[in-house]
């Protein structure tokens, strides 16, 4: 095996994953021009062009798409197990970057958040709410949090909650001038606080179980949030109907600020869950967060809302 056969890999990831060679030297601490060097270098050895440059972008080739293709779940799988190397023997470190919807923020990140970081000073944390479903590898993140239903199944996925459902919420003021409705179709007589996600910009569509089956129901309102607390304070305030995981309405529904309509209709979630690549070894930083947050959410604030 050659020792310079894998000369400028690093260099040429980067690129690819940046998307230009001034943000890759920016990752790397190099010059542009050393970077764009070690690319030249890279291509020549190979014998083929990576990269299509223009003055205002870069791109990769066919050559260079099957390179990237087939080497970064190579490197992101042996920088683990280097990584993993070196943390035996050591303390929990590293900065721990996760994915996490914005519903999600305050049932599992915001209880232990504090209690986390005080534990762990040499860990950082970085939260990054999104909406949509990241590629958690392309984005650098550590590990995501969605709903069971939605983690995919080449994920290794790790419960962080019980089950939950959903419930629609409505305040007395509105059901005592509006009525209560008895079933779903009867929505679209009635106002609706819609959220829209914040990657992609759709509006959620409200999902019921009736006879049977799943059925998606899109609603009509006057007020459209991409907030959480300000949707479930514009119900109690009597602006219209809402619609949101049971955890995050409990507060409201036990001091009566709001009441739950349509029950029998409602879906159950399987939960939150932690998910991430399969194929990858568990760092102390995310192994070391799993077991925290598990202990916390699963067997002791969980049970106390």
């Amino acid at each position: 095996m050659r020792s310079d056969q894998f000369d400028g890999l690093a260099a040429f990831l980067s690129v690819a994953d940046r998307g230009g060679f001034s943000a890759a030297a920016a990752e790397l601490g190099v010059t542009r021009s050393a970077v764009s060097l070690t690319i030249r270098t890279l291509e020549r050895r190979l014998g083929v062009p990576l990269f299509t440059r223009t003055t205002r972008s870069v791109g990769l080739t066919e050559a260079g798409a099957r390179l990237y293709e087939q080497c970064r779940p190579l490197v992101d799988e042996l920088s683990t197990s280097l990584d993993g190397v070196r943390e035996l023997g050591l303390e929990p470190s590293g900065t721990l970057r996760l994915n996490v919807p914005r519903v999600a923020i305050p049932v599992v990140i915001e209880p232990i958040l504090a209690e986390f970081a005080f534990a762990y000073p040499k860990i950082g944390i970085e939260v990054f709410a999104e909406d949509g479903f990241a590629d958690l590898a392309r984005g650098g993140f550590d590990a995501g949090v969605r709903l069971g239903e939605q983690v995919e199944k080449d994920m290794t996925a790790v419960r962080l909650t019980p089950p939950f459902r959903w419930v629609a919420v409505a305040s007395p003021d509105y059901l005592a001038r509006r009525g209560q409705p008895t079933r779903p179709a009867d929505l679209r007589d009635h106002d609706c606080i819609n959220y829209r996600f914040t990657t992609g910009g759709d509006l959620y569509r409200w999902e019921f179980v009736e006879d049977g089956r799943i059925v998606a129901m899109p609603v009509r309102g006057q007020i459209i949030v991409n907030d959480t607390a300000t949707k479930l304070r514009a119900a109690a305030d009597g602006l219209g109907i809402a619609y949101d995981i049971e955890p995050l309405c409990a507060p409201y529904l036990t001091d009566g600020r709001l009441k739950a309509v349509l029950p029998d209709y409602c879906l159950e979630s399987p939960g939150f869950f932690l998910y991430y690549p399969n194929r990858a070894q568990v760092m102390l930083k995310l192994r070391t967060f799993i077991d925290f947050a598990r202990k916390r959410l699963t067997h002791g604030l969980w049970k106390a809302r």
